[in-house]
């Protein structure tokens, strides 16, 4: 099941994380305020997250360049690298192995992914593995692009 909900809290942003990769370099994620974007977290012991993952990888190489995707693995670094090595995923995946981002944002399941307008405004959650191809994802990201 999955629940995709406009947020009760609407006003905020995801401003100053610092995440490392897979590669240990450090990101800190806080300026999306250029295009609407997705910020998903997954894990590799997640079976959902696992048969969700290509699905959702493959819908954002269809989109256009006004969005964009922040990969979060709510796992170790060792397993994440594994696991992307192994399948051979090239797209920048940062690991929040302890669960800092995911509590911060009051994260209770995996996968989650949360949508983010223009502005760098949190205003969807989608909770629970999703169909990427589907009429209501496609029509909740057109919503949601044109605010």
């Amino acid at each position: 099941m999955i629940t995709i909900a406009a947020t009760s809290y609407a006003a905020q942003k995801f401003n100053g994380i610092h995440l490392k990769d897979t590669n240990h370099h450090t990101h800190i994620i806080d300026d999306l305020e250029s295009s609407l974007t997705l910020v998903h977290f997954w894990a590799t012991w997640c079976s959902p997250c696992i048969k969700e993952l290509p699905a959702l990888l493959t819908f954002m190489e269809r989109q256009d360049n006004n969005r964009s995707l922040i990969l979060i693995a709510v796992d170790s670094q060792n397993n994440t690298k594994r696991y992307l090595t192994s399948n051979g995923i090239k797209h920048t995946v940062l690991v929040d192995q302890y669960g800092k981002a995911m509590h911060g944002f009051d994260i209770k399941t995996i996968p989650t992914t949360l949508i983010y307008n223009r502005e760098g405004i949190l205003i969807k959650k989608i909770t629970g593995a999703v169909d990427w191809q589907s009429d209501l994802i496609k029509d909740n990201l057109n919503a949601v692009n044109r605010h």
